[in-house]
């Protein structure tokens, strides 16, 4: 943003100061903004607003406005998110804003600014291992996703279902009671998963 660096970090959100030459915490108004707490990922929309994803929950900086929305606890819920961490923030072709927890998939509704929320079609909390451990926006209108003992899977952005994936060789079959740490889909429509295996790459099969 603005040529900004941005890192989140265990100790919250801290950016690059130029001048100084150093990182720091990052604050609006002179104000602390972001309470202190793991930093999962950070997105930039198309409106350069920046949404920050934690272990507490959401939070969006509008710069333009010199504003924080901070979604945590009651609010997350009073919005539709799920009381879960937000692991991945991602826009789709329309622009769309999709939050990814451990527990599923939520869209930002843009003519009131709550979430739709689309659970994993398996019990999750309490406990269980059926949860998000990884994901990828592919602007093919599609989410991938590695959902932990169960493999990879994809979200249809338009039918709002999952499905688990299957590939021509079954190699990615073999990765169903595997535990995948990042998913990259490359220009050449092959899809990169890192596991707790090793490194696996296949050539996806469009609808």
């Amino acid at each position: 943003h603005q040529k900004i660096l941005w890192v989140g970090t265990d100790r919250g959100l801290h950016r690059f100061n130029r001048n100084r030459e150093r990182f720091e915490p990052f604050r609006v108004n002179d104000k602390k903004a972001i309470p202190v707490t793991s930093i999962l990922c950070i997105f930039e929309d198309t409106e350069k607003r920046i949404w920050i994803g934690s272990e507490k929950g959401l939070f969006r900086i509008d710069h333009s406005r010199r504003t924080i929305r901070q979604m945590t606890g009651l609010e997350m819920v009073q919005s539709g998110l799920p009381l879960n961490p937000v692991r991945g923030i991602a826009s789709d072709h329309q622009d769309r804003i999709w939050i990814i927890s451990s527990i599923g998939i939520s869209l930002l509704q843009r003519n009131n600014s709550r979430f739709l929320f689309y659970p994993l079609p398996w019990k999750t909390g309490n406990g269980s291992e059926n949860t998000i451990t990884a994901f990828a926006m592919d602007r093919d209108k599609e989410i991938w996703l590695g959902i932990r003992n169960r493999g990879l899977f994809r979200f249809d952005i338009e039918t709002r279902t999952y499905r688990n994936y299957r590939d021509q060789d079954g190699k990615i079959d073999q990765l169903n009671q595997s535990y995948l740490f990042h998913i990259l889909l490359d220009s050449d429509g092959v899809l990169w998963l890192s596991s707790i295996s090793g490194l696996h790459c296949t050539h996806i099969k469009r609808r």
